[in-house]
């Protein structure tokens, strides 16, 4: 397996904006991350056994989740896992990582903005 480190490119979220919303692009999910070094932690989660448990997996999601390391972008969560993706502006700069079909982002600089909350 390649380093993740290798495959993390800068760009502005301009740039992930227009893939996610190009017709054939194969991106289905963004993914916003806090920190920098969650990037490779949460890529490799996506893609990799790395022999631990089921439970153990998912109880890392759930803690990143629950503690806003990592949003989905666009989703509107009650639990506050969900990123506002249009609140962010298309020159932030950041690092991305693409690990099949998400995008994992980290801005630099700015926190990521939450989801707006959904009404019933």
């Amino acid at each position: 397996m390649e380093d993740l480190n290798n495959l993390i490119d800068a760009t502005t979220f301009g740039t992930v904006r227009r893939y996610l919303k190009a017709a054939r692009s194969p991106i289905t999910t963004v993914m916003l991350v806090q920190h920098r070094n969650t990037l490779v932690r949460a890529g490799t989660a996506l893609i990799e056994d790395d022999g631990s448990s089921r439970v153990f997996r998912r109880r890392q999601w759930a803690d990143w989740f629950n503690t806003g390391e990592v949003r989905v972008g666009g989703a509107s969560s009650a639990a506050g896992q969900g990123a506002d993706l249009d609140a962010i502006p298309d020159s932030a700069i950041c690092d991305v990582l693409y690990v099949p079909p998400v995008y994992l982002v980290c801005l630099r600089g700015c926190k990521v903005p939450a989801a707006r909350m959904a009404h019933a």
